[in-house]
Formats: structure tokens, sequence, C-alpha cells
């Protein structure tokens, strides 16, 4: 069976990968208290890229505490809201500097293109520290005309502070993005981070962690711990110096992060996995729902966040045939184009001649199969092969897609 074909990364991206990955605690890249590390593998080739530092509860307390201190701190609580904007701004502008080192890095450690690497992952996460440079400035509060007895004078107005410490656990889909969608606003509003990357994928948030110390940020502001979920992930979310969680991961780690944000009265933030299945109306033209879906079964490996793809809630109309056209689009057409699409991808066909098929790998340790006749194999050898389909409910009447349609998820 062949191989997918890999890119060369620079020698930047050869030199990073090749260092020696600590925690970053109080401005310092500092080996963990135990002084366990864990291997980071590349997806496509199963070899190991590194070794990081393992963080567990003293690591994070460490964290927790100097993300405390630097909050209380003149530098970061004093600073004025056009400093922190410029901080964020310039931050911006290194990760835009560093765009294919981070696109290659991001590819090597999570297995996307770098293609996708580059225009999605890398240039959302420019545009969102961009964006949030603009907030530090914007954020008011306001005064509220009151009705006291008598003749007293009341100035009654509101004004909006900073949360304090917010610990964030990111996942493995989009790890540079889903790390700039959470330290944007917690940075921008002058909150205090420690960072939680998925042990998957910390080498990204490794390397902006050294942006984000050469944009001139004060040692403590943001501090990042990889290490695992039931060790590291659960002394965050518990500590009693953390002021909010603001997690992205599986709807069951969710509901034990509630549980605990609960018992501890911390604020929470959860964005949790599921499906968004696609409604159906009669008058869509297959073709085009066909070739939306199949777009995004395949969009990132067929890991996004919002799995809409392969589910649908159909409202019934008789004079129209679906029979086919998801099936023959998202089965074949799809496959093709984004294989085109994909800088390192190619098609291969497995030595076996009893079925006609033919399978793309992008990586991950896994492929889709395309398959043209019905049916998908109990055991395959190598990986895990995932036969386009779509899950279909057909329904009568409008009304009943929205309740129909949590079936699918």
């Amino acid at each position: 069976m062949n191989r997918c074909e890999t890119f060369q990364p620079s020698e930047a991206v050869r030199d990073f990968v090749g260092s020696t990955h600590n925690l970053l605690i109080d401005g310092r890249w500092v080996e963990a208290r135990s002084g366990k590390r864990f291997p980071v593998v590349n997806p496509a080739t199963g070899e190991v890229l590194t070794q990081v530092a393992e963080a567990d509860a003293e690591d994070v307390d460490a964290a927790v505490r100097a993300a405390r201190a630097a909050f209380e701190s003149r530098a970061w609580s004093r600073m004025t809201p056009i400093d922190r904007s410029r901080l964020l701004w310039r931050l911006a502008e290194l990760i835009d500097e560093r765009a294919d080192e981070l696109a290659q890095i991001e590819a090597l450690d999570n297995g996307k293109p770098v293609s996708l690497a580059r225009s999605v992952d890398v240039a959302s996460t420019v545009k969102l520290f961009r964006y949030f440079a603009g907030w530090p400035s914007k954020l008011e509060g306001s005064t509220i005309p009151v009705s006291p007895r008598g003749d007293r004078q009341i100035l009654n107005y509101t004004r909006l502070e900073p949360v304090g410490v917010c610990g964030q656990i990111v996942p493995w889909n989009y790890p540079l993005a889903m790390a700039a969608w959470k330290l944007g606003p917690a940075l921008a509003t002058g909150c205090t981070v420690v960072l939680k990357p998925a042990e998957q994928t910390p080498l990204s948030a490794l390397r902006l962690g050294e942006l984000i110390m050469e944009a001139g940020f004060p040692a403590g502001v943001v501090n990042i711990v990889p290490g695992f979920g039931a060790s590291a992930g659960a002394a965050l979310v518990s500590h009693p110096g953390v002021d909010k969680i603001a997690f992205t991961g599986s709807t069951a780690v969710g509901k034990a992060i509630a549980r605990t944000c609960a018992d501890t009265m911390k604020r929470v933030t959860l964005e949790l996995g599921g499906k968004s299945p696609n409604i159906v109306l009669p008058d869509a033209d297959p073709d085009q729902v066909a070739a939306a879906a199949a777009e995004a079964i395949f969009s990132n490996q067929d890991r996004p966040a919002r799995r809409a793809r392969d589910s649908m809630c159909i409202v019934r109309d008789s004079t129209k045939s679906w029979n086919g056209s998801v099936s023959a689009q998202g089965r074949f057409a799809s496959v093709r184009d984004w294989t085109r699409k994909a800088k390192w991808a190619r098609w291969f066909r497995p030595s076996s001649s009893s079925a006609s098929r033919a399978t793309w790998n992008l990586g991950w340790r896994r492929a889709v199969a395309c398959w043209s006749a019905a049916g998908v194999p109990r055991r395959i050898a190598r990986g895990i092969f995932l036969n386009p389909w779509f899950s279909s409910i057909w329904v009568r009447r409008p009304a009943s897609c929205a309740k129909r349609s949590s079936a699918l998820c």
C-alpha cells in the first residue's frame, strides 16, 4: 500500500521541533516538576517528532499562582487599554510573519495539509488577534438613571472588569486557532491565562508561547502547561485559584467539568461535540445539497467540531428523487476534489481486487474509503477507513425537522 506524500519542513521548523519543549510558567520555560515527558507523534508517519514536558497538578498550581500574581501586578492590571491593544496587534504581526512556519508545525503535529493549515488555521489566528486588539478601548460600562427617595442625587453606574485567572483547555482538531479563540478575548479584557493544549498536538501552542513572550506580554500573563486531561486538565478545572474555565471537547468531559465548576463556583464556557444535521426542504436542489455536505465531510480530514455533513433531515416531496445524489457526490466527486486541493495527498488502491474502491489518505491513521458497491468490510488491516455515508430522516412537515434532527446527534 502506498503511503501519502509528505512535505519537507523548513530549517526553522526542524530546529523548533528538535529543540527542548518545556512548560511556560511565569515567563520562563521550565521542566515539569516530576521530570516526566511524553512523545508527540507525526500522524502521517507514526514517527515521534519530539518529547514535551508533562505537566501535572504541581505544575498547574505553579502556573495558576503565576497567573494570579500577574493579574494583580501593576504591569498588567494597570496597563492602559491602548497598551493591551498594541501587545495583541504585535502578536498578530509576529504570527503573520511566521505563517509558513506555524502552518508546517501544525501539519506535522496535527496531520492536516500544509495548505489548509496556512489558509485556515494560521490565517484565522492572525485575524482573530487583530480583531481583539481593537476591543480593549471599547469595553465600557454604563450610567443608570435611578429614582431615589427624597431629593437625593445618586450616581449609579457599572464598569466592566476582568474575570481574573482563566483556565483554558483546547482540543486537537484546530490547535492553534482554538488557542487563539480563547486567548484573544481573555487578554483583551485584562485576564491572565493558564492554557492546556491537547496532548496530541501541543507544538503550535508552545510556538505561540514563544511569540507571546517576544511580543512583550508581562511574565505570568500567559502560562502554557501541556499534559493529559486526567492530570493537568483535572487539576486546572478544580484549582481554587482559577476564576473561569473555557473548554472545547467532548460532551462527557464537558459534563464532568460543569459539575466541578459548580462545586467550586467557577464561571464556565463549554463548546462540546455533536452534530448539526442538514435540514433539507422540498425546494432544495439535491446536487447542491450533496455537494455542500460532501465538502463538509472531508474538510479537516473529517475532524471539524460540527459534524453537519453526515446527517440530514429531509422534508418529503414525492416529485423529486433523492436516491443516489448524495451517495454519488459524497462517495466519489468530493474525494477526488479534495485530493486535488491537498498538496500532499494522492489516490491509491489497496492490493485486494475483491471490491472496486479507492482510498484517500491524509495521515492521522485514518483514511476515507470510496466504495462503488454497497457494503463495508468489518475489518481493515491498516487504519480506520470511513465510508462516506449520510444518515437521513424523512419527515412530512418542516416543523418536525428540529425535533427529529436531534435523533441524528
